[in-house]
């Protein structure tokens, strides 16, 4: 079994959040290096509710197999604004103390992925 070599996951969290919930688990269970994930949401009215509720899973599942990992939240205020959601992502990035970072862009819109995709890459 391979292991990775990031400390931290970036999930963008969409209204459906199987796919960010099997990400989540398979590092949790497959990267012994884990030590956050990060899950990126829209406000109220968006995928924040979708964002808890998968954090209260994901910290469930994290306990259950006796890991140490945190989960918390990066929320984009503005998901129609390129400019907004590159910022909110930016100022995200550099709270995180590690250079080793995994994104995982599946579940959210394609506006929030392009843009997240373009500041990691950038």
């Amino acid at each position: 079994m391979k292991n990775y070599n990031f400390t931290d996951l970036v999930v963008l969290v969409g209204h459906n959040p199987l796919p960010a919930y099997v990400v989540g688990e398979w590092f949790i269970k497959n990267n012994s290096n884990l030590k956050n994930i990060w899950l990126v949401h829209t406000g109220k009215d968006g995928t924040k509710n979708q964002a808890i509720n998968l954090k209260d899973t994901l910290d469930s599942f994290i306990e259950k197999n006796n890991k140490e990992i945190n989960t918390d939240y990066w929320e984009i205020r503005n998901e129609s604004i390129p400019k907004k959601i590159s910022e909110d992502i930016q100022n995200k990035l550099k709270s995180v103390k590690s250079n080793s970072i995994h994104l995982d862009y599946t579940g959210a819109t394609k506006a929030i992925s392009v843009h997240t995709h373009k500041v990691f890459r950038d």
